[in-house]
């Protein structure tokens, strides 16, 4: 009788993995799905911004860092090579929310554009973009593509 309840809570033990649950996940999982954007989804996505939001801002810097170069691996199309560009705008950081605890003395902020082109720039000529935070207080960086004019 004894071996028999040894038995018994060994299987127990053993089978817990097998019951099925609502929210649990096995080792190995992998769900690739298209599903409808519902309420539900909607409703999540929006309790990731509660209380996690905030605003970065720059102030009209008194000068702009410009850089051009030659990668020397873009083909001349016969008006020169084309150029890597960075515009680099850096002003003391400012902001609100989640950002506030990383702002203090001695944080800068960086808005990089990033592009190629000739040697005369426009707007078009940018693609991407890196903003830049630096300080004794919070490093990081978060970067994008730019949307096109159409």
């Amino acid at each position: 009788m004894r071996l028999a309840v040894i038995a018994l809570a060994a299987w127990l033990a053993n089978s817990s993995s097998t019951f099925a649950c609502a929210c649990c996940s096995n080792e190995g999982h992998r769900h690739v799905a298209s599903v409808a954007f519902d309420s539900g989804k909607r409703e999540e996505i929006a309790s990731l911004r509660s209380g996690h939001s905030g605003t970065l801002s720059l102030t009209k810097p008194k000068a702009i860092a410009i850089f051009e170069v030659d990668p020397r691996n873009r083909p001349d199309q016969g008006r020169g090579p084309s150029l890597y560009k960075e515009w680099r705008l850096t002003t003391p950081a400012t902001g609100t929310g989640i950002f506030r605890a990383g702002l203090g003395r001695r944080q800068s902020l960086s808005l990089i554009l990033h592009g190629g082109g000739n040697d005369c720039t426009s707007a078009m000529d940018f693609t991407h973009w890196t903003l830049v935070m630096q300080g004794p207080k919070a490093n990081y960086m978060l970067f994008g593509g730019l949307v096109t004019a159409q």
